[in-house]
């Protein structure tokens, strides 16, 4: 056999690839047949040599031999094994063939273990970067077929492990491989990493977990988050021609201490909210009736205890005994739309779109109570109050209103001789719609609430002679009508409606109040319209009190006394006695 071995001792060829810097130390060249290779398919295993180097094949279904200006063997399970090195290795190039197979898999083993990244397709150079607890001087490399098909190979060159200088990396004596324990909110600040020696770069800092802690990659300060749990922070060198790689690390276990969630009492944290726990011999947990717990805006107030024991924080929750009562509360301006009581049986919830819910228990270890709460809709009563005269206009487009207790409003229409006559009238309960203007009369003088109304099935009073306006408002003027707004008449004493202006003319009406139109032609020149008389129509309330001391009659007629027994006639009804 002819043997060829090229060894490069003296040049270092350096090629740049992936992540590192290697230098070429021996080529296996299979151009040529120096090996004495079969040059028909061998299936059994066989050893050859170039002189200097052996290689050794293992049995195959396919076999191997030398074709040409190459090395061909297969297939599945087929090994090419290299001879040990007296050098460590860092990475083995094969050379395949232009035509070779593009589906043949290989990869370098040692024994059974695969040491690199396997590859697909022999047409070009493969790279087989070795794991670093593979690159001893000595290890025995084998290249093996792992697919069903033939590899080609020209050369395969062996790189030496590079010698660096070492460097080191430290966060302190004390603060490698430390793990800082932290709460959610703490101040924390960072060690920071020294590269020894300095020169040799740059450090670059990273975070496991950024959920918990971020890092500046440059400087190393760390900002902590608010999920609870572990991040290692590493400050690496990542080395160079020159310098090993290094690295360091320290740990932040962040925890999350307890805090209570507006809304939601969870009862096994008593200390949350100022309690200790009971026992028998210790009341620390016990809550007397007033007593309150606050979770954010919500108030647990304890209204009412069992005859016989309190309510208690207890190792396994708050207990609760039969007949206590919680009141849940949230500000003004807010109502609950939901309580969820954990565990949910024995407890009956009160009403609920309220600012304050009734929970009523029998016998229970409370675990949670969660409460659901928004901001109320914004209220469309109207107050409105009612001077000493008994009378005053009311105006709104937007909503209709319901007429409260001691109160009635009236619309009015006019007819040419027959002076202001009422229209319609709603009485105490009734819904005044949305758009019409009236004229309100109550029993003593005062702030009357007309609670908003549901007026889908009411109608406006198509006669009525009262407008209004929601703003202050220059009212239109027109030639053909009167304007008249509520007054006292000049000497103060008769209320009415009244020219607004002179000679009847238009005038700037308030806000949410009734002004009278009247044409010409039916108001026959009046300049006032004053309550009290037949015209108007306004009949004067009358308390409970007065209605119950009104006078009482007979059928006859006669008036009698209140013990009289029979049918009787009070505030123009009939009763029987």
């Amino acid at each position: 056999m002819v043997k060829h071995l090229r060894v490069l001792l003296l040049l270092l060829m350096t090629i740049v690839t992936g992540g590192g810097i290697y230098a070429q130390e021996v080529t296996l060249d299979f151009t040529s047949n120096t090996w004495g290779l079969p040059t028909s398919y061998f299936k059994e295993a066989a050893t050859y040599t170039d002189g200097t180097y052996s290689v050794s094949f293992g049995n195959s279904n396919s076999g191997h031999k030398f074709s040409t200006n190459y090395l061909i063997f297969g297939k599945k399970g087929a090994t090419l094994s290299l001879p040990a090195f007296d050098f460590d290795v860092e990475k083995i190039v094969v050379v395949g063939k232009s035509g070779a197979s593009q589906s043949v898999k290989q990869n370098i083993y040692v024994g059974n273990t695969p040491v690199s990244t396997e590859t697909k397709g022999a047409q070009d150079a493969n790279i087989y970067k070795i794991a670093d607890a593979y690159q001893a001087a000595g290890t025995i490399y084998t290249l093996k077929v792992t697919s069903a098909a033939n590899t080609q190979v020209t050369k395969i060159e062996i790189y030496k492990t590079n010698t660096k200088n070492v460097t080191n990396i430290t966060f302190g004596e004390d603060n490698d491989n430390r793990t800082f324990s932290v709460n959610v909110g703490d101040a924390f600040t960072a060690p920071t990493a020294t590269l020894t020696p300095a020169e040799a770069g740059t450090l670059t800092y990273s975070s496991s977990n950024t959920d918990v802690a971020t890092v500046d990659a440059t400087t190393g300060a760390v900002t902590l988050g608010e999920t609870a749990g572990t991040a290692t922070i590493t400050a690496a060198f990542e080395g160079n021609d020159t310098y090993a790689a290094s690295s360091a690390s320290y740990t932040i276990q962040l925890t999350k201490p307890f805090a209570v969630e507006d809304g939601v009492f969870d009862f096994s944290h008593p200390e949350a909210y100022g309690k200790g726990t009971s026992s028998s011999s210790s009341k620390d947990g016990d809550m007397a009736v007033g007593e309150t717990l606050q979770a954010g805006n919500v108030t647990l107030t304890v209204s009412k205890n069992n005859t016989n024991t309190t309510t208690r924080f207890w190792n396994d929750g708050l207990r609760v005994y039969d007949d206590a009562q919680f009141t849940i509360s949230v500000p003004k301006g807010y109502i609950i739309k939901a309580v969820e009581v954990n565990p949910s049986k024995d407890v009956t919830v009160g009403d609920l779109n309220s600012q304050n819910v009734t929970l009523d228990f029998n016998k229970t270890t409370l675990k949670t109570i969660t409460v659901t709460y928004e901001q109320a809709a914004e209220s469309k009563d109207v107050t409105l109050h009612v001077g000493s005269t008994g009378y005053a206009t009311l105006y709104y487009s937007d909503r209709a209103l319901t007429v409260p207790e001691y109160a009635e409003a009236t619309t009015y229409s006019a007819e040419f001789g027959k002076g202001l006559e009422v229209s319609s009238r709603y009485e105490e309960g009734e819904i005044i719609p949305a758009g019409e203007a009236v004229v309100i009369y109550a029993l003593e003088e005062g702030d009357y609430t007309f609670k908003e109304a549901d007026g889908t099935n009411v109608t406006k009073d198509d006669t009525n002679m009262l407008f209004g306006s929601d703003e202050e408002t220059a009212i239109d003027n027109d030639d053909t009508y009167y304007f008249y707004k509520l007054s006292l008449d000049s000497n103060g004493k008769n209320v009415g409606f009244y020219w607004g202006a002179e000679n009847g003319a238009s005038f700037t009406n308030g806000a949410h109040k009734a002004y009278l139109k009247v044409s010409k032609e039916n108001a026959a020149n009046a300049k006032a319209f004053i309550f009290g008389g037949d015209a108007t129509g306004i009949q004067a309330l009358t308390s409970d009190k007065t209605r119950a001391n009104a006078p009482v009659y007979n059928l006859a007629g006669q008036r009698v006394s209140k013990t009289y027994k029979g049918i009787v006639i009070q505030n123009g009804k009939k009763y029987v006695k």
